[in-house]
Parts: structure tokens; sequence; C-alpha cells
């Protein structure tokens, strides 16, 4: 599993992203009121027929362990996140 970390002033990429294969995770910032809160997107690239690239949030039967090892990740940074807001 890789990850890229990139933040931007204009809050226009996420926060940062995890990779296992095709599948991705990433993280957003959302500025609120009471601070900062996180969402997520989990999504999977593929190519159509033509060879260009596209995002779906639809996963196969193979993706599904990658799918629940980003979830895990997503739920335990979240939580650090969390913690540290208190």
């Amino acid at each position: 599993m890789s990850h890229e970390n990139q933040t931007t002033e204009t809050n226009a990429a996420p926060d940062r992203r995890y990779k296992i294969g095709l599948n991705y995770l990433s993280f957003w910032a959302n500025q609120t009121d009471s601070g900062t809160d996180y969402g997520i997107k989990l999504h999977r690239r593929y190519r159509d027929p033509e060879g260009n690239w596209h995002s779906t949030d639809t996963f196969r039967y193979d993706d599904l362990l990658a799918v629940a090892k980003l979830a895990q990740v997503a739920h335990t940074e979240l939580m650090y996140r969390q913690e540290a807001k208190n």
C-alpha cells in the first residue's frame, strides 16, 4: 500500500491518498465552524475499451479485500485525527 500526502490552500485536491492496486482512498478536509472535518472517498480506476482512464465507486469481487484494508486505514487515521482535535 502506498500513500501520497497532498495539501493545498484551495482544498481542490485530497488531503491525503492511499492506494492498493487500482483502488484508492482519498481524505478530504472540510472547514466547518467548529474546525476541520474529514470525509473519505473510495474509488477504483479502470480503463475503457478505448484506453481512457475512469473512476468508479463500484467494486468487483477481487477488489473487496483491498477496499476492506483501505477502510481500516481510513478508520485508524480518522480516529487519530479526531483524538488530535481533543
